[in-house]
């Protein structure tokens, strides 16, 4: 599985320590090139720690035959013995297997 990390913290991090180098034109003394080491940046992306994320899984609210909804992923209505979850056509979320509803 892929490992993800804070970006805004990745930046960070390296800015405070990866040293930056100039390349100067010897006879000019202009300055020609500027950058970074790869190998240091790549010590500090492998330094950071893994967020802990989880894939988000999408579904949308259908009708059946009788007009009831039920979830895309699972098949399941919304109900309990014929009481309704805290959930709908209108909820968030599945409550039977939790994806996260489109729109």
């Amino acid at each position: 599985m892929a490992e993800y990390i804070d970006r805004d913290k990745a930046i960070e991090t390296i800015q405070e320590t990866v040293e930056p180098y100039v390349i100067v034109d010897p006879e000019t003394t202009c300055i020609v090139g500027a950058g970074v080491k790869e190998a240091d940046v790549i010590k500090v992306l492998n330094g950071l720690t893994a967020a802990d994320v989880q894939e988000v899984r999408y579904g949308e609210w259908l009708e059946d035959e009788h007009k009831a909804e039920y979830c895309s992923k699972c098949g399941k209505h919304p109900y309990n013995d014929g009481e309704y979850y805290i959930a709908g056509w209108w909820s968030e979320f599945c409550p039977h297997c939790g994806v996260k509803m489109k729109g």
